[in-house]
């Protein structure tokens, strides 16, 4: 991890003396994900739990998602950057009676680091329409905890941790309007697919895909700061 952003850092820099222009940018947004290995994971630990009528309560939806990037002018329609972003997601399942509670929560998060690049098609009267691609690695955790109480009595108190890594790669539309010489907001409708990324536990035979592909719709602020 420390090397890709070494790498990427170094880029910046080399292209930093070619150019003034240099902008920081925050987007939030909402994820729309696959994740459909990982719901058939939640619903295998279900059917294996160690009580009968466990129900899977939360399944991994969509849900709101956070970047940053540093990008550098290449001229006055393109712009080339690095971009850094987090996505979370989880499931639950869950058993409860007068007796005693069984609980399962799996916490899954991304994160992202790759090269964005965008191109402006339209630019006019301060707002713009253009096109952008980004692509590069996205590492995710997968937290698993286990517990069952009967009678007031822990029996079950167990923690997982399957790790991963892979390659992404993304596309989208942007609608930009300008503050300012220095400001603007937009808007961003992207996709994601995502290459195999694996997530596996160090010592154990379990693994499980974790595909966080799909749409991203998302709305940000760019500041030029240089």
């Amino acid at each position: 991890m420390k090397k890709i952003v070494f790498v990427f850092t170094f880029i910046l820099i080399g292209l930093s003396v070619k150019s003034q222009l240099i902008n920081l940018e925050f987007n939030a947004g909402y994820g729309c994900y696959n994740l459909k290995d990982v719901k058939a994971f939640q619903n295998r630990l279900s059917d294996i739990g160690p009580l009968p009528n466990i129900k899977s309560v939360e399944r991994f939806p969509s849900s709101a998602y956070y970047s940053t990037s540093l990008n550098l002018s290449l001229g006055s329609s393109s712009q080339l950057g690095v971009e850094f972003s987090y996505l979370t997601s989880g499931g639950r399942n869950h058993v409860a009676d007068y007796s005693g509670e069984y609980k399962l929560d799996m916490l899954l998060n991304g994160y992202k680091i790759g090269a964005k690049y965008q191109y402006l098609i339209y630019d006019r009267n301060r707002l713009s329409f253009g096109i952008q691609i980004a692509g590069g690695w996205i590492m995710s955790n997968l937290d698993l905890t286990e517990y069952m109480v009967v009678q007031d009595v822990m029996l079950i108190d167990n923690k997982m941790n399957l790790k991963g890594k892979g390659m992404y790669i993304e596309s989208g539309l942007r609608f930009l309007y300008e503050f300012s010489n220095r400001m603007n907001i937009h808007f961003d409708m992207q996709y994601e697919y995502d290459l195999e990324n694996k997530l596996k536990q160090k010592g154990q035979n379990v693994s499980v895909q974790a595909n966080w592909s799909g749409i991203r719709p998302s709305i940000g602020i760019s500041y030029q700061i240089f």
